[in-house]
């Protein structure tokens, strides 16, 4: 006897989209919002994000330390950003993944470089974890998870520029003016916020990736680093915890920082 189709039996099989834009409408309805799981990480992240750029009229974000675009992606998806985003990665295989990420969004331009406190050609170690990759040599122990990741695999000399002489690269071809700085750069933000220069003065928020247990040598702990950016007229906006280990420390977070006058 042939198997019966599911209409016949009585079932009544709605597309998922259908059910999506139901269940949808049903939460609009009681002032809530469904979203996915995987989005309720960066979502305090976000909705920061998106009431900084509106207060600021930010028009140009410099993503410092891109690795493969996840956080120009981030920025186009879940902060509805639309304007320039200029993304800048120094180790060649993230830059290529980077590069065709980005190369259907015309407001999305990439550079092969480094930004540091001064021009010229500096070595980058590669690590096993390519998004650990750092100017800086790793430390494990502090942070012994990693250990088996962040672990330099092969050196790469990289061009390196200062963040005022890119920006000014970057003005002869765009008017833009009011710039959010997001530094991600494995130890070395303030290498690149020494290289601004007086364009510092044009950066009304930033963001940066503050370390509270060292993963890295010489790196600056979040105590100096905040400090730091307070002398420079910044104040915390939010902290947003990017790693913990297995008894839910923070080893590193994200601190937005915006003007403080």
């Amino acid at each position: 006897m042939a198997a019966q189709k599911p209409e016949a039996a009585g079932i009544l099989f709605v597309p998922k989209r259908l059910r999506r834009n139901f269940w949808q409408s049903a939460a609009n309805k009681f002032g809530q919002a469904l979203i996915k799981k995987s989005r309720l990480r960066d979502m305090p992240l976000a909705q920061n994000l998106h009431a900084v750029f509106a207060h600021h009229r930010i028009d140009c974000v410099f993503d410092v330390g891109a690795h493969v675009g996840t956080y120009g992606a981030f920025l186009r998806e879940e902060v509805r950003y639309s304007g320039l985003i200029v993304s800048v990665e120094p180790v060649r295989a993230s830059f290529d993944a980077l590069t065709k990420r980005a190369a259907a969004d015309a407001n999305w331009r990439t550079e092969n470089i480094a930004l540091g406190a001064t021009a010229g050609t500096a070595t980058i170690n590669v690590m096993k974890r390519s998004n650990f990759s750092s100017f800086l040599l790793p430390e494990t122990s502090a942070v012994s998870a990693f250990a088996d990741e962040n672990v330099v695999m092969r050196t790469e000399a990289v061009p390196v520029r200062r963040f005022d002489d890119l920006l000014a690269d970057i003005r002869r071809e765009r008017a833009v003016r009011n710039i959010y700085l997001k530094l991600d750069t494995q130890g070395w933000d303030m290498a690149v916020i020494e290289g601004a220069g007086a364009a510092l003065a044009d950066v009304k928020a930033l963001q940066s990736e503050v370390s509270v247990r060292a993963i890295y040598g010489a790196m600056p702990n979040y105590l100096d680093t905040l400090s730091r950016l307070a002398e420079l007229g910044f104040a915390p906006s939010g902290f947003y915890p990017v790693m913990r280990d297995d008894r839910l420390r923070v080893i590193e977070f994200d601190a937005v920082m915006v003007r403080s006058a």
